[in-house]
């Protein structure tokens, strides 16, 4: 499981500024010629608060990837319901 930061979040027509967001993923599948890959997200937390996601998609690029490891470190611009 990894941590994502991401910079903003969108929801429908309306968009919120968060300070620091955090995303928990295990990443499905990830393509290095693409420098791109596909997550199943299970929850969204934002200080206290827990939503239930259901088909998310994120916006970001990929900064480094460990193969080794399986994990890897993104900078995220923003979150698409």
């Amino acid at each position: 499981m990894v941590v994502i930061e991401a910079e903003s979040l969108e929801t429908g027509a309306k968009s919120s500024e968060l300070a620091a967001p955090s995303f928990d993923f295990r990443a499905k599948c990830f393509d290095t010629e693409e420098n791109s890959f596909e997550i199943g997200a299970q929850s969204l937390e934002i200080g206290a608060k827990s939503s239930e996601l259901v088909a998310p998609s994120f916006g970001f690029r990929v900064k480094s990837f460990d193969v080794e490891e399986n994990s890897f470190e993104v900078g995220a611009q923003s979150y698409d319901t």
